[in-house]
This record gives C-alpha cells, structure tokens and sequence, in this order.
C-alpha cells in the first residue's frame, strides 16, 4: 500500500485504518495529492502544520481540510494565498479582514476582494488594486 501512495496519495483513502493512522504514511500522501487529507483517521493530522503545509503545496485546495485552528494561521494562508488567491475562501473570516493576507489575494485576481471584510472591501487602496 505505501508503494500505491508514492504514485498517488489518493490511495489514502482505501488504505486500513491502521495506515491511515500512521503520521508519515499520511504526510507522504499529502505530499502526492495535498487533498487526501481528508482521508487521514485522526484529527490531529489536519492540525499538524507540517502535514497541512505539505498538502497545500501540493494543491492549495487541501486547506479546507486544515483544522479551524491552522485557518487561523496567518502564515500558512499567505503560503496557500500564493499557490492560489482561490484560498482566501478557506482561511478564517479574522484573516479575511488582514490587509496584508487580503492584498496577496486580491494583487493575484481582483474578485478576491469578495472575501474581504466589509472594512476591507471600502478600503479604496485595496479596492483601486483590484482592478
């Protein structure tokens, strides 16, 4: 089964319970198909910075399996926001209103300034750079 997840990581997911338990089997899925963190057994692995870091690198949708509290983590969405200003729907609504998490999204795509706050959003310097 770990030969299967060093070609995909979405072998995770029909791995035993035991496998998806054990933290480097799941870290080497993550690092294949960030999303397979989904699959993980354990909780605690969507909020292990390094698990959720390698699968967003991966593919920056991972961070939606992220734990509440990794959302919340103003590094790790500037990281996702550079992959994909699409993360910014993922992170916590508090870095939704971070005018520096806020200018990395919307400088890559004006319509992420529809996930600023509404403080955010009648920011005209923020507003001016989303078009």
């Amino acid at each position: 089964m770990f030969e299967a997840l060093q070609s995909s990581g979405f072998a995770l997911q029909f791995a035993s319970q035991a496998l998806r338990c054990d933290r480097e089997v799941v870290l080497e899925a993550a690092r294949k198909d960030g999303c397979s963190i989904r699959h993980a057994f354990y909780q605690a692995f969507r909020e292990d910075l390094e698990i959720v870091k390698e699968a967003v690198a991966n593919d920056w949708r991972a961070l939606q399996y992220a734990s509440s509290e990794l959302t919340q983590n103003k590094e790790l969405a500037l990281f996702a926001i550079k992959q994909s200003w699409e993360a910014v729907q993922f992170i916590d609504e508090e870095l939704q209103g971070d005018y520096e998490v806020m200018e990395a999204a919307v400088s890559q795509h004006g319509e992420a300034l529809r996930y600023a706050s509404e403080t955010l959003r009648a920011n005209q310097v923020l507003a001016v750079r989303s078009f």
